[in-house]
């Protein structure tokens, strides 16, 4: 809990949190050890019974995800016993957030002493059944409650998990591709290193040590599925996942069950109807995250990371300090590694938080863990940020291009272009400005002023405050935006309400309930009438606000920052006055009833086209995923890929019709071609060979341009592509034009060591292959796809 002073109550709510708090059942936490132990041992024991069935593979990825993503942590909590009572959300959640870092430890280890996914999957065993013993061994007290929201809670996020199973995460981007195939890499590799885990040779990965995809990647193993399949489907527990921690965050933040009820169950309702779902026209789940590395790290990764913050800020032992500090720090540095945007903001969050506090005064307790968390947070990142640039040169290079040219930008400003919106001058830096318009986005914003000022009281809700104001500021102003972009990254205002968008989703259910309980001051049924209004008013702003703020985007941004600020001074000024008693705010046990009139408008106003509950075709196993990916169709496709000289030429590829490899093809792949080789594969051709079979190959694939600076990207091919081009406009090796010596340079010069024949070159290439019997051995053709294994190459 927070310091004496810090824990103000309102008498008028005793009776609703004793409530709230009702306690259906209480387990020792020596219980919950065995039981997760019993899940991980389940999970590893599901997938010898080769049960090939829907139901069986949505319960093996389900128990693999526990075993790896919950297990560790919870097993580790259960050990360390750093409180004497928690609730089993609490334990869950917590333990995802510690379960996160020990397996980026793993990531790191492994990677580090270049040993397999299987190691990793023995470490994981052999830590969890360690950790379950020591639970079991200790005999100080501790327990797990389950509370009735929790076990209702849980109830209505086992249902949203079923239907986001069923809809999955894409997997047709090029986005997901590159994903799909580290996952399926670092599966099959016995050496895996910074150096060979990216699909293509010589490339270090912009994730040095991946602990997303690791995660993913071991999931994937204990479940034995599929890399594709176990991407699309994993969706089942990021869902889940993002709306346990935002239960857990809400009670943080307003420090009332009640109220972390109400923004629970608005979040799962609005993730249902579409709300809180897939963001239309934009490549983004929400609360129902996708697959995609951005997706967990803002959905699940940084809720984790604020809820480990926030107990070791509330830390009244050693114990506790030490694990969730350290917790912290570990999230911290998993964040830089697989996605360092969350990060950014996470620093952002603590720096206005910390201002925060040192205003208020009162806390030096909290201001000094908040500080120093940040301090430390600070250094760590900077650490990693030269190592990273000195590794991985070909994401420094395009980062130092980007200063220069913001730079550039900030030299040519006018006085007046520093205060103006920041389009059209930081059009390369800032983009996507649509979703902060988006239904709730802006409703939540214009009353957010009110959900904190009922809440001031909570220090939590000042960081809420100080950190929306801070992004406004930022998100208007090229004044603060070009500094903000310098000193992080050049993405990190693409999509701008990203930075804020956990507070809008957690306080969305805070504003719901305050309707409902303001409602009830009305008295008899009347209040009912009341409610239902309130949520009509509320649906019908978050339905038609939005498209016409997105018109007159200044009113938003120049109506909320003013009032931000007067709202900040207002709050500084009643922590100053300790005016801090917010008064009856609950006036009778009814605000369930009212909660839900208030919702009832709310949810049909509000419903999209992109809700998981809407009926969506689905692959029913890895088998029916892998074969059942659409062929492509392109007609009159142009050359896009010239050397600069001959850019004003045009050169036409055809008719490209592009269909996945044969499922026999990817089972080959697997067992009879060395993880480690490297294939020459058709550059023209849709589908990347790396999204199916886990060998490298020698360049990206597609008609399209689907990399910045590409040619700088695959070096080694691009020379090899524009030699063959200037001389013959062919691409290298896959053409009838070229002489034997050409080839064996192009086979040398990028290390290939089989060739992979598709449908669109497999009648062409046959021949000239066959013509070499010695040099390539055929090793499969079936269905116009072939493989040849090279070799006498001089």
């Amino acid at each position: 809990m927070w310091r004496a002073e810090e824990r103000v109550t309102r008498s008028d709510h005793s009776s609703i949190v004793a409530e709230e708090e009702g306690i259906l059942a209480v387990i020792g936490m020596r219980t919950g050890a065995i039981v997760m132990l019993g899940l991980v041992l389940l999970a590893w024991v599901m997938p010898t019974l080769a049960l090939d069935t829907p139901i069986a593979w949505a319960m093996q990825l389900v128990l693999a995800a526990t075993a790896v993503a919950v297990a560790p942590g919870t097993l580790l909590l259960a050990a360390w016993r750093p409180r004497p009572l928690l609730t089993v959300f609490e334990w869950l959640a917590l333990g995802l957030g510690l379960s996160l870092v020990l397996v980026q430890l793993i990531t790191i280890f492994v990677m580090t002493v270049h040993t397999s996914a299987m190691v990793g999957q023995q470490i994981l065993l052999l830590g969890c059944v360690l950790a379950a013993v020591v639970a079991v061994a200790r005999r100080s007290p501790a327990q797990l409650a389950l509370r009735g929201d929790e076990l209702g809670l849980g109830l209505g996020i086992a249902v949203i998990a079923g239907f986001l199973y069923v809809q999955g995460s894409p997997v047709n981007s090029t986005e997901d591709h590159i994903h799909i195939s580290i996952v399926r890499r670092l599966a099959s590799l016995g050496n895996p290193s910074i150096h060979n885990v990216y699909f293509s040779p010589n490339i270090i990965y912009t994730y040095p040590y991946p602990g997303t995809h690791y995660l993913m990647t071991l999931i994937t193993r204990v479940a034995d599925a599929d890399a594709m399949f176990a991407y699309s489907k994993l969706r089942v527990m990021w869902g889940p996942w993002a709306l346990l921690l935002l239960c857990v965050l809400a009670r943080r933040f307003f420090g009332n069950p009640a109220v972390a009820l109400a923004s629970a169950v608005t979040a799962l309702a609005l993730v249902a109807n579409g709300a809180f779902a897939n963001v239309t026209g934009f490549f983004w789940g929400q609360m129902a995250p996708y697959s995609h590395a951005s997706d967990i790290a803002m959905g699940v990764m940084l809720p984790a990371l604020l809820l480990l913050a926030f107990e070791y800020f509330r830390a009244t032992t050693r114990s506790e300090s030490v694990l969730f500090f350290v917790g912290a720090i570990g999230l911290v540095v998993m964040l830089a590694i697989v996605h360092i945007r969350e990060v950014v903001q996470f620093l952002v969050y603590m720096g206005a938080f910390a201002i925060a506090l040192l205003l208020v005064g009162g806390h030096s307790r909290l201001w000094r863990r908040v500080a120093g968390l940040t301090a430390t947070s600070v250094a760590l990142m900077l650490l990693y940020g030269r190592w990273h640039a000195a590794v991985v040169g070909h994401v420094s290079g395009i980062v130092d291009e980007s200063k220069q040219s913001l730079v550039k930008v900030a030299a040519n400003a006018s006085w007046s272009d520093w205060v103006s919106p920041l389009l059209p001058l930081l059009a390369g830096f800032a983009t996507a400005f649509e979703p902060m318009f988006y239904l709730w986005n802006p409703v939540i914003l214009f009353a957010g002023p009110w959900v904190i000022w009922h809440f001031r009281r909570e220090p939590l809700v000042l960081m809420i405050a100080a950190s929306i104001l801070v992004y406004l500021l930022i998100i208007r102003f090229p004044l603060f935006a070009i500094p903000y972009i310098y000193v992080t990254y050049f993405e990190i205002l693409y999509t701008p309400v990203r930075n804020m968008i956990f507070f809008i989703h957690v306080m969305a259910g805070a504003l719901v309930y305050l309707i409902a309980v303001s409602a009830l001051r009305v008295p008899g049924v009347a209040a009912y009438g009341v409610a239902l209004v309130g949520g009509m008013l509320l649906g019908g702003a978050v339905r038609y606000g939005g498209p016409w703020l997105a018109t007159h985007p200044d009113f938003l941004y120049l109506t909320l920052i003013p009032v931000y600020l007067v709202l900040a001074i207002l709050v500084l000024r009643s922590y100053r006055q300790q005016r801090v008693n917010l008064g009856p705010l609950l006036p009778t046990r009814r605000w369930r009833l009212a909660f839900v009139a208030v919702l009832l408008p709310v949810l049909p106003l509000t419903a999209t086209v992109a809700s998981p509950l809407k009926a969506t075709a689905s692959f029913a196993s890895p088998a029916a995923m892998l074969t059942g990916q659409p062929c492509v169709g392109r007609h009159d496709v142009e050359v896009l890929f010239k050397p600069p000289e001959l850019a004003a030429e045009k050169h036409m590829v055809g008719e490209l019709l592009s269909c996945p490899p044969p499922l026999s093809l990817v089972q080959f792949a697997a067992r009879g071609i060395p993880a480690d080789a490297v294939l020459a594969v058709d550059k023209f051709f849709e589908y990347p060979a790396s999204v199916f079979l886990p060998q490298q190959m020698v360049v990206w694939t597609g008609p399209s341009v689907a990399f910045r600076d590409e040619d700088r990207l695959f070096g080694a091919y691009y020379e090899q592509y524009y030699k063959s081009f200037r001389k013959y406009r062919q691409q290298p090796f896959f053409n009838t034009v070229e002489t034997d010596q050409e080839r064996e340079l192009y086979l040398r010069a990028l290390g290939v060591t089989h060739v992979l024949l598709n449908p669109r070159v497999h009648a062409m290439m046959t021949t000239v292959l066959a013509a070499r019997p010695a040099q390539y051995r055929r090793l499969y053709d079936e269905a116009e796809w072939a493989v040849y294994e090279v070799s006498n190459i001089p």
